[in-house]
């Protein structure tokens, strides 16, 4: 069964691109599209006014370590 999802209103920040302007966004099955092909019915639509869109974000900085010595973290 195909998805959808309407984030609306939030500022997108992308700085690969220096995209930062407030705008909507859809995604299809997990994928950014430019417009929806499925009825608006079918999507699930979030209010996002005053909230960031930002790019995944990754931590880097772990460490491989046998259990038990949480508080070394």
């Amino acid at each position: 069964m195909r998805t959808g999802l309407h984030i609306a209103g939030a500022r997108i920040v992308d700085p690969l691109t220096g995209r930062a302007e407030i705008a909507d966004l859809f995604a299809e099955n997990g994928i950014i599209v430019e417009r929806p092909s499925l009825p608006l019915s079918r999507i699930q639509r979030i209010n996002a006014r005053g909230l960031l869109l930002l790019p995944g974000f990754t931590d880097i900085h772990v460490h491989f370590r046998e259990p038990g010595n949480e508080k070394a973290e």
